[in-house]
């Protein structure tokens, strides 16, 4: 059986391999920290995108709505203004 021999952690040979494993270590460490960052950080954006897309779609339902004829007749109406009963002119270029 193999005795566990403290000085050969000891040798600087070995403190130097120890020192760039755990230097390695931390760094992937580092990575895999920012990478759950960023994930939750593209949620957010996400969650953003489709918040505007829902409000974008919304707002161009009511625009839709104010633009149509129907709409528009019942405004003329409101301001008094009625129906040409003179045919309207075709320009032709």
């Amino acid at each position: 059986m193999m005795k566990f021999d403290i000085a050969a952690l000891l040798q600087p040979k070995t403190f130097i391999y120890l020192l760039i494993g755990t230097g390695l270590f931390l760094l992937q460490t580092n990575n895999t920290l920012a990478i759950i960052e960023l994930a939750k950080q593209n949620e957010k954006l996400r969650e953003q995108i489709q918040m505007s897309s829902s409000m974008i779609t919304s707002q161009k339902l009511k625009a839709d709505e104010l633009h149509s004829i129907h709409n528009i007749t019942q405004e003329a109406a409101a301001l008094g203004l009625t129906p040409s009963s003179v045919p309207p002119v075709e320009l032709e270029p």
